[in-house]
């Protein structure tokens, strides 16, 4: 029972892996990718814990999705692109999209 906020956090999770998405890029976009899901993961925890009352709960919960993701990493990105991806941006590959995304966000700072 995920709520769009939860949904969309674990697909960012999940978009943003270095270890999955970028394997043979080079090391400085691998570390910003990591930075990135490792804030997206903060905002999960974060949004979580704003929606439940009990500090034990919400970290049970928070727990509980990640742990739902671990299976997910034995997939090659191409089977994840089409699960989460396909949809949304067609025939681009995800791999592609991370440059563009990146150079979008590159005035913010995490």
């Amino acid at each position: 029972d995920l709520d769009d906020m939860e949904f969309a956090f674990l697909r960012l999770a999940i978009f943003f892996n270095p270890h999955m998405l970028l394997r043979k890029r080079e090391r400085n976009v691998r570390d910003f990718v990591r930075r990135v899901q490792l804030y997206v993961l903060s905002s999960l925890r974060k949004h979580i814990a704003s929606q439940l009352d009990d500090e034990q709960q919400a970290e049970e919960r928070f727990s509980t999705l990640i742990i739902t993701l671990l299976p997910l990493a034995a997939l090659e990105s191409d089977v994840i692109e089409e699960l989460f991806f396909s949809n949304l941006i067609g025939q681009v590959q995800i791999d592609n999209m991370i440059p563009y995304i990146l150079t979008l966000s590159a005035n913010t700072s995490l």
